[in-house]
């Protein structure tokens, strides 16, 4: 920040030594309290700024060796109104003073790092995206930018693209900073499978760094609460929206008071938020703004957008205007970030403009941006036609509220023209029209009274009759197609597995358990991924001899996963469990049952999840695999393998890599990150080990 003076640096660098202390709700400086703290003398900030050598020597005088603070001076320049409008001489800059990051500036880092990986999948690099570990990967491109990785953008310092070394596998269109996605599929309640992906680890270390570099100047503004109760977002209920900021995620499993007789704030906490520490208070205020806005209107319109991520054309996004969302002296940041939002959208798709890919966080927050442009356009239509309509929106489910059938009718068909208009269509399967209250998606875990007999306690000896009736409430919620009830007992009682607050005393009931368990992702395997944390927990917490016992069950059921959830979500969680639940050698012949079952057409996120320390034998099978489907080592890391070769570098302990995969992440003589490769992983890996 060159243009900054180099006092006014030092000085807030030392402010946000005190993370959020000296800043506002939104995340700007709290002047007022500043100079307050100041003018008392307050020791903690007064010993911080003495440490700093370039503040002692500029504000302190020693006099007979006492060291004298000249405060008023000190005082005057955190006064001065220059003070507080340096750092925006670039327009890019204003979030990264000092290039540090402060308070929930370092949890949105780690939520939008953590948030291209689908929530879906069981994890895969966790142990090296942190908070730290990723706020301190911005910080590091903030202070060294890496010209050897990405252009930037000299008006706003927005990362653009990879610069013209980093090129991308040949069998991917869209020129040099496109890049293979990694490709799976979730299971839906109808069974039918939902196309999802994961983008390469460069894309996503891209956006989120551009993503905070313009969160304070636009993002916080529309999604802070006087904006979402009045302005641009009081339309939204979108789950990517937290405190007063942006960047969080929430995927909302009501867990009802009624199963626990301990009851505290702690069990109120919604299940799935990531990056906001209010969830209680945000789920109220949601909720409320929502009731404010249906108001006492009898009669209900709801649509869904047909197949919505599947049918954005990614030029909408370069379309939105600018200043129908935010105020005009933001306009230059956020209309750049728009247009580099459609290309950034094409590369991590094979250059597609029809579709962006489902999983990432960056997805969503694109889908929510077009969302909020089309609310604006929808307010408009509403008003021009002077009906008496309000309407909320759940990402692109909406629930239109009137006075009568007539208005929400004649609304009906104008929505339909809008939505024409950008190549959109509602779900004509799921138009409902109707008089009375909306049906609420969430667990109804009180219908289940008996079920508190499991739940209730917090040292529960598991029985066989504690067992039938857990047989019992899961077919029956299953049978009724209760989705959020089922995933909440599941994660109730894998919950309380892992605080040993439930205990399987009976060695008896543990193979009809899991077998049960297994069965039922089958039955039902839209609740296949809280099925396998639950297992996941049933064998952290059982003896050598016991989780043998598990392994083995799982293991038969090999050749039917694989033949019939192939590149699935199932088929991960499932190798996640087994690996977890093996040892190394029993890892190793899982590696090596299904490396011959499927040849060449290989899971990658399969490989990485069957990747584990002190697992030697089937890391070194695993390792041969890849070097032997890989043609080209200078694409490489823009490619599917970046995963598994990654995560091949993370547990490789003992085994001697390759070194053309050593190559991807240090340089040959280990003097520096390869960071137009897989440098970032070895830079994140070392943040985590710090």
């Amino acid at each position: 920040m060159s243009a900054v003076p180099y006092i006014i640096e030092n000085l807030k660098g030392v402010l946000n030594q005190f993370g959020s202390k000296y800043r506002t709700d939104i995340g700007d400086w709290d002047r007022d309290k500043i100079i307050n703290h100041l003018e008392l003398y307050t020791p903690e900030l007064i010993t911080k700024l003495l440490q700093n050598s370039e503040i002692y020597d500029k504000f302190v005088n020693k006099v007979d060796e006492v060291d004298i603070l000249k405060l008023n001076e000190l005082v005057e320049l955190f006064k001065n109104d220059n003070f507080w409008e340096a750092s925006d001489d670039i327009p890019g800059n204003i979030i990264f003073d000092n290039t540090l990051l402060f308070g929930h500036e370092i949890d949105d880092a780690y939520v939008l790092l953590n948030g291209m990986f689908a929530t879906q999948l069981p994890p895969l690099l966790n142990q090296i995206i942190s908070a730290e570990s990723s706020s301190a990967l911005i910080e590091e491109l903030a202070q060294y930018p890496k010209e050897n990785l990405f252009k930037i953008d000299p008006k706003t310092n927005l990362l653009t693209r990879f610069v013209k070394g980093v090129k991308s596998p040949e069998n991917i269109f869209g020129g040099n900073w496109a890049t293979e996605e990694i490709t799976f599929y979730t299971l839906k309640i109808d069974e039918s499978w939902r196309p999802m992906a994961i983008p390469n680890i460069k894309h996503g270390v891209m956006f989120a760094y551009n993503n905070l570099l313009v969160a304070k100047s636009t993002f916080n503004q529309m999604y802070d609460k006087e904006n979402r109760l009045q302005g641009v977002t009081k339309h939204s209920e979108s789950p990517i929206i937290g405190r007063d900021g942006f960047f969080s995620r929430m995927l909302y499993e009501e867990i009802e008071p009624l199963l626990f007789d301990d009851i505290d704030e702690g069990h109120m906490d919604s299940v799935g938020f990531i990056g906001y520490n209010n969830q209680n208070k945000f789920f109220k205020e949601s909720k409320l703004q929502r009731y404010r806005i249906e108001a006492t209107y009898p009669y209900i319109l709801h649509l869904d957008i047909s197949k919505y991520f599947e049918n954005i054309y990614t030029h909408l996004l370069a379309q939105i205007k600018p200043q129908t969302l935010i105020s005009q002296k933001n306009i230059i940041v956020f209309s750049t970030y728009l247009k580099w939002l459609d290309e950034y959208n094409q590369k991590i798709n094979n250059n597609h403009t029809k579709s962006i890919i489902q999983g990432p966080i960056s997805s969503k927050i694109s889908a929510e941006l077009l969302q909020l442009s089309l609310d604006q356009k929808l307010e408009k239509a509403i008003s021009e036609l002077k009906l008496d309509v309000s309407f909320t929106r759940y990402v692109d489910d909406y629930r239109f509220f009137g006075r009568n059938i007539k208005d929400l009718e004649l609304l009906k068909n104008t929505l339909i023209k809008i939505f024409r208009q950008h190549e959109l269509s509602f779900n004509e399967s799921k138009i409902q029209l109707y008089k009375g209250f909306e049906q609420q998606k969430q667990a109804h875990l009180d219908h289940y009274p008996r079920l508190i007999r499991i739940t209730g306690g917090k040292n529960i000896q598991l029985t066989f009759d504690d067992y039938l009736l857990f047989r019992e409430i899961l077919s029956q919620a299953i049978r009724e197609q209760d989705v959020p009830t089922t995933k909440s007992i599941l994660t109730i009682l894998a919950k309380k597995i892992k605080n040993k607050q439930i205990k399987i005393k009976d060695s008896s009931l543990i193979t009809s358990l899991i077998e049960f368990l297994i069965k039922t992702t089958y039955v039902c395997p839209i609740i296949n991924m809280q099925i396998y944390k639950l297992m996941n927990e049933i064998c952290n917490v059982l003896s050598s001899k016991y989780r043998n016992k598990v392994w083995n069950i799982l293991f038969r059921e090999i050749e039917l996963v694989v033949a019939n959830y192939s590149d699935t979500d199932l088929e991960s969680w499932y190798f996640y469990t087994l690996a977890n639940c093996g040892t190394a050698h029993e890892t190793y012949k899982v590696v090596n049952k299904y490396l011959k079952s499927v040849g060449e057409n290989s899971s990658v996120i399969v490989l990485s999840v069957l990747l584990k320390n002190k697992s030697s034998q089937a890391n070194r099978k695993i390792q041969d695999y890849i070097v032997k489907q890989i043609n080209n080592w200078q694409t490489v890391s823009q490619s599917k393998w970046w995963l598994p070769l990654s995560k091949l570098w993370l547990v490789k302990g003992n085994l001697d890599l390759n070194k053309k995969i050593k190559s991807l992440f240090i340089s040959n003589n280990r003097s520096s990150l390869q960071w137009d490769k897989l440098g970032i992983i070895e830079y994140l890996r070392q943040k985590s080990v710090n």
